[in-house]
């Protein structure tokens, strides 16, 4: 299922910007809180659903949420509720675990240089090629307990 919140992002800063134009700085500053609460359930509002609708298609029963998104609070409470309404297990790990990709590259770039592989000198040049399914040998995920 491919998402997209161009139009609403396009629609708060449409917003945004006729609220600074009729009242000023000070009315966007006092409206702020709104905008941003309802931009979040807006959000949260569209991943639910697109979640429920891919759970029921496809006749599955356990969901993860996870990465830096796993974080936002609004959306743990309203997926859990979600999910329990349909039988569905949700698999949320905690706070501290959820990370955006980039703390996980930087944690792979620490692992790799304390090892030794992590390359040659930096100006060495950029050239860089991706790797979506990269392993880390040596490197073992640790589950708790």
């Amino acid at each position: 299922m491919d998402m997209s919140f161009s139009g609403l992002k396009t629609s708060v800063l449409t917003y945004v910007n006729s609220l600074r134009n009729e009242g000023g700085q000070e009315a966007l500053t006092a409206a702020t809180p709104d905008i941003a609460a309802c931009f979040e359930q807006a959000v949260v509002d569209v991943l639910i659903d697109r979640t429920m609708r891919a759970l029921k298609s496809r006749c599955i029963d356990r969901v993860a949420l996870v990465g830096g998104v796993a974080a936002n609070r609004r959306l743990r409470e309203t997926l859990a509720e979600a999910a329990e309404t349909i039988g569905a297990r949700l698999t949320v790990p905690s706070i501290a675990l959820c990370t955006d990709n980039a703390a996980m590259v930087a944690a792979v770039g620490a692992h790799q240089f304390a090892q030794g592989s992590g390359g040659g000198r930096v100006d060495e040049g950029y050239d860089l090629d991706a790797s979506p399914r990269l392993s880390l040998p040596g490197l073992q995920a640790s589950r708790p307990a």
